[in-house]
């Protein structure tokens, strides 16, 4: 495993993905998949499609907003890269730790502004305090992963990535 910040890890391991950074969102033919579903991405597609606010946990974090910043990498970009793996050991080429993400990162006020993009509808929010355990920046590097499996995320931004989840919710209400 890589260390990418504060403690936090993401590896891949004969082509098994562990990890806390990146938060995996998106859909994908007729599947829907969400890496946690308490995470911004989710609880912002919730709160758009049913009007909820959505919860921010605190507002006086070192980033330009004030707001947590995380890594969305979309989960056709983690299958291609698990694909890509799995290839490189079938050709015998051993195992390694890599990271993956998308290398930039959103916050969460920006992640409501998407919602709001891609929905047309108004996402509210609810500031709250900080809560314990979370950090600032969480935001995976995949240059590695680029140089030896060939790999980088084919979804650019948080808008490209929320997209495709509420496209899905939108065929299954």
């Amino acid at each position: 495993r890589e260390s990418i910040g504060e403690g936090i890890t993401w590896g891949a391991r004969a082509g098994v993905l562990t990890g806390e950074a990146a938060v995996i969102i998106g859909a994908e033919g007729q599947g829907m998949v969400e890496g946690d579903l308490v995470n911004t991405a989710y609880r912002t597609q919730w709160a758009a499609e049913r009007g909820t606010a959505l919860a921010v946990f605190g507002t006086d974090w070192p980033t330009a907003d004030g707001t947590c910043v995380r890594d969305y990498v979309h989960v056709e970009d983690l299958a291609d890269a698990h694909a890509a793996a799995v290839d490189r050991l079938r050709a015998g080429s051993p195992g390694g730790a890599l990271n993956l993400g998308t290398g930039q990162g959103a916050s969460v006020l920006e992640v409501a502004a998407a919602a709001e993009a891609v929905t047309g509808r108004k996402v509210r929010v609810k500031f709250g305090p900080r809560r314990a355990g979370d950090t600032a920046i969480a935001v995976a590097g995949a240059g590695q992963a680029g140089a030896i499996l060939g790999w980088k995320p084919r979804y650019g931004g948080i808008e490209a990535v929320l997209a495709t989840a509420w496209e899905w919710h939108r065929r299954h209400p």
